[in-house]
């Protein structure tokens, strides 16, 4: 076979085509991993100081307060009380409704009412017994008073002959006969006396015990009926017309609004941040109520990445109807950190941190992705925290755009 050897010129031309192609390919890629930003989007900032400001969660809690719960199962009929209302001591707060224990009350009260009037009517009856007795034993003392008075008379006249040995044998047996029948008397009532006592005790005793079991259902259903057991606010209702409760089921809180306080939950990241006397403002959202006040104690015992510090309120505050509910808590720190502000961030929507594109080399146009604490929120700026001192340029761009790409070749353009 033979061999045919191109001519030198074509293996020229040839790698020159090759070489030009990979050029261009090589060009397209470059130009299309560069990413076209504004100078307007480009912000050099100069790192500084700056007072951290704690944005926390706060809860109005108070330092003395009562749990009521459903004294009886049953259906809830009105409601009284919402979270943050004033209630008075002996006011009806919640009422439920207990068929079943109504009618088991209706049913005590009526058992217990017919054994008052049999026990009326039995003591009727005991009563006219010994009345009966007692008139029989005042009818034979009459008889032997007069028997006795004609006995001593025959003793008398029985020496004169006025009178014969039988009439006077006959007078001393009418004596002892009707002493006898007084003595009986007397003794039929003792011993129904005791009886009538002991019966009577009975029935006292049975109605005492009815009585006892009434009272207890009695207070049941006054119960139905749930009274504020203090003068205070209410907080954390949890109860509507229409629930079916349980016995010992929560319904709300009261709370006394002389003692309140902020529970304030810090994120572990401001440990030594925070401290006793730091001013707080409190902002509530719903309704646009603020107070000031000094930090009162701190607890840096970390749960669940975050640690409590509290502020004392005075009811003078007028927010103590504000109870249970939650708070915007706004630190002002002693501590110095090193900080950058930036604009308000139209993608920015709350939370510790926020990720920025900051440039990593001015001369090639490198961003790299980087996280940023924000310590304070203004209503035009995001105040950052950072771990330097140097100046820092960053991207005005919105991470998510870029698919949170950790870095990014810059076309900074005009």
């Amino acid at each position: 076979m033979d061999v045919v050897i191109a001519p030198r010129s074509n293996l020229k031309k040839r790698l020159f085509v090759v070489i030009l192609v990979v050029v261009i390919l090589a060009f397209f890629f470059l130009k299309t991993d560069r990413i076209d930003v504004p100078k307007s989007k480009i912000l050099s900032l100069q790192t500084k100081p700056s007072n951290s400001v704690v944005v926390a969660s706060a809860v109005l809690e108070s330092a003395s307060y009562r749990s009521v719960a459903a004294s009886s199962s049953g259906i809830v009929k009105t409601v009284e009380v919402n979270s943050g209302s004033t209630i008075e001591a002996g006011q009806i707060a919640v009422e439920i409704v207990n068929s079943a224990l109504i009618d088991e009350y209706d049913t005590a009260l009526y058992e217990y009412e017919t054994e008052q009037i049999n026990l009326e009517i039995r003591k009727s009856e005991l009563r006219e017994d010994i009345i009966d007795l007692e008139g029989k034993i005042g009818i034979a003392q009459l008889e032997l008073e007069e028997a006795e008075l004609n006995h001593r008379a025959y003793m008398e006249l029985i020496d004169t002959g006025s009178y014969s040995k039988l009439t006077f044998t006959k007078s001393e047996f009418l004596v002892k006969r009707l002493t006898a029948q007084l003595a009986s008397l007397a003794n039929l009532k003792k011993v129904k006396s005791g009886i009538y006592e002991s019966q009577i005790d009975n029935f006292n005793k049975k109605l005492a015990l009815k009585k006892r079991a009434l009272d207890i259902l009695k207070r049941k259903v006054e119960a139905l009926k749930i009274v504020s057991p203090l003068t205070g606010i209410v907080s954390q209702a949890n109860v509507n017309i229409g629930d079916s409760v349980t016995n010992g089921q929560f319904l709300f809180d009261i709370s006394d609004p002389q003692n309140l306080s902020f529970s304030i939950r810090i994120p572990e990241f401001y440990f030594n941040a925070v401290d006793v006397g730091n001013r707080v403002r409190f902002y509530n959202p719903r309704t646009e109520k603020s107070v000031n006040l000094p930090i009162s104690s701190v607890n840096k015992i970390s749960v669940n990445g975050h640690f409590v510090a509290r502020a004392q309120l005075a009811s003078a505050n007028n927010v103590d109807s504000l109870i249970g509910s939650e708070w915007t808590a706004k630190i002002r720190s002693n501590k110095l950190i090193n900080a950058i502000e930036v604009p308000r961030l139209s993608w920015f929507d709350g939370g510790d941190f926020i990720k920025l594109y900051v440039l990593t080399d001015d001369h090639t146009a490198t961003a790299q992705l980087a996280e940023f604490k924000v310590i304070e929120a203004k209503q035009d700026t995001l105040v950052l925290a950072t771990d330097t001192i140097s100046p820092l340029t960053v991207v005005l761009i919105s991470p998510a755009q870029m698919d949170n790409k950790s870095h990014l070749n810059l076309n900074i353009g005009g």
